[in-house]
């Protein structure tokens, strides 16, 4: 990391001890007739049923919780088991909820107003919830470092203890967690990968130099070279990314100099590296209040008129689709 963040240039890397302490539990659910009863009521296996039963003992247990799952699909798919028990203290935080939704979510959690909130890796960082008690993983986060990432988010303050559960539902997510967990108390995380040489990365940058000034190509390649992911780029390669950029008119090389043409729109329309993908906006009929937003592919497959899905907790029908936004109403039954 020091030589990504320093480049050619010298770094000094200074480690001081943290210390933080961590307790973190890992329960395996095994189903008895309690769940199973339970699990024809929620309309949802008895391993889920079980999981839910012991959610909510801790949540009842703490004065502010958080749980985390690894996916959107799972976190809609307990809350709105939850909400099937009358629980309306409990809510779901994730990306595809609309921002209004989010912000609304996190200021009833700070408030007390929720006691739990269901989310996925939207509440890891920089979010301002409030005070913790307890963190709660459904199912292994399969990383050691997204484990310390969110057991970390309770117990703040020096010398309080971070502390969190790791509900399984099956022995392997059960073996895994316990390794997870073990690697965490040992501070044994994950190291960080670089990608070398990405070219895609490379040729935003070149429009992005571009932008600024007329560049010789023999500086705009030592310039990129500096970069610790291109500190060993090939200079074929680098002119291979120009020559694409000039075939697709972004750029112009005459005498041995590059120069921006459409760059600036470009660069704007495509500063992030995440490809872009287009969403439906979900509506309320009765409203017409945002509630979220659904992928594409989703709605491909998924959405008529008619169908039934689940998002915030709850279940909704389709009513009207349309080019940009799909008008729903909410329905008790379960989606």
């Amino acid at each position: 990391m020091a030589a990504f963040l320093a480049g050619p240039h010298e770094a000094v890397v200074v480690r001081v001890p943290t210390p933080k302490e961590r307790s973190i539990v890992v329960h395996l659910v095994e189903p008895d007739e309690e769940d199973r009863r339970l699990s024809v009521r929620l309309s949802c296996s008895p391993d889920l049923a079980g999981a839910i039963r012991r959610l909510l003992d801790i949540v009842d247990g703490a004065r502010s919780t958080l749980i985390f799952v690894n996916t959107r699909e799972a976190a809609e798919g307990m809350a709105s088991r939850i909400a099937m028990l009358g629980r309306d203290d409990i809510g779901v935080h994730h990306g595809s909820l609309s921002k209004e939704i989010r912000e609304e979510m996190e200021d009833a959690f700070k408030k007390g107003d929720l006691r739990a909130l269901i989310a996925t890796s939207s509440l890891e960082l920089g979010i301002d919830i409030g005070a913790i008690d307890m963190v709660v993983q459904y199912n292994s986060p399969r990383q050691v470092g997204r484990l310390v990432q969110r057991i970390g988010r309770s117990g703040h303050g020096i010398g309080r203890t971070s502390r969190g559960v790791i509900i399984c539902t099956s022995i392997d997510e059960a073996l895994e967690s316990a390794v997870i967990a073990r690697r965490a108390g040992l501070d044994l995380t994950e190291p960080v990968t670089i990608r070398r040489n990405p070219l895609a990365v490379l040729a935003n940058q070149i429009a992005a130099m571009t932008m600024e000034h007329h560049w010789l190509l023999d500086d705009a390649f030592a310039l990129a070279r500096e970069a610790y992911p291109f500190r060993d780029l090939p200079r074929d390669r680098f002119d291979e990314v120009v020559s694409m950029l000039e075939a697709t008119g972004l750029v112009v090389v005459s005498d041995g100099t590059l120069r921006g043409r459409r760059s600036r729109t470009y660069f704007y329309e495509n500063i992030s590296m995440i490809p872009d993908s287009r969403h439906f906006l979900i509506r309320d009929a009765s409203s017409r209040r945002g509630i979220g937003v659904l992928d594409e592919q989703f709605v491909v497959n998924h959405l008529r008129e008619g169908a039934t899905f689940i998002m915030r907790g709850a279940s909704w029908r389709v009513e009207e689709m349309g080019d940009e936004d799909i008008l729903v109403t909410r329905i008790r039954d379960v989606a």
